[in-house]
């Protein structure tokens, strides 16, 4: 007599469970581990956007600076800390116009406002400043700050260790 039902012996099965078990173990490992990861990415790509936004307006504004000064009185825009004017005269065609862009810290985003001819023209958010940090606007080379480079620091000390970062630009006029 002919045995003609067909199936899968209890060995057969449990070697297939067993085989399920650790491909879907690994599966669930690598998923969780590109969750964690995934948030790290992020704050990294966040880091180099702010630092990107950064230099676009910062290096400009340094390259343009013919004085700087620290003073609220005249400042463009608003914000909680002011950090730093930068001045300079862009030469337009009615006659020589005055450009204050003017950097705040406004909670925890470094903020530049942009000023031509005493009116408030523009606002830009450009970073988000890291715990622990405080933006600053210094020269580049403190043993030789007659050579025109600034540095916008947003860093908790003077050697930008640790959290933040720094941009650099060389001034084209430098007031003598």
């Amino acid at each position: 007599m002919r045995r003609t039902e067909r199936g899968n012996t209890l060995v057969e099965l449990l070697a297939a469970t067993v085989i399920i078990g650790i491909i879907s173990y690994a599966l669930t490992e690598s998923l969780v581990s590109g969750l964690n990861n995934s948030g790290d990415s992020q704050e990294r790509v966040s880091g180099s956007v702010d630092r990107q936004r950064v230099a676009a307006a910062f290096v400009p504004d340094a390259q343009s600076t013919q004085t700087m000064d620290d003073s609220t009185g005249d400042a463009c825009g608003e914000g909680d800390t002011l950090i730093k004017n930068l001045r300079w005269s862009d030469l337009d065609p009615g006659g020589p116009k005055a450009v204050v862009a003017t950097y705040w810290q406004t909670g925890a985003e470094l903020v530049r406002w942009l000023c031509v001819g005493g009116d408030d023209r523009e606002d830009q958010m450009l970073a988000d400043i890291p715990d622990g940090t405080t933006p600053a606007i210094v020269p580049a080379d403190v043993s030789a700050p007659e050579n025109g480079r600034l540095a916008l620091r947003v860093c908790p000390d003077e050697e930008c260790r640790g959290p933040g970062f720094q941009v650099i630009a060389t001034r084209r006029v430098v007031a003598g």
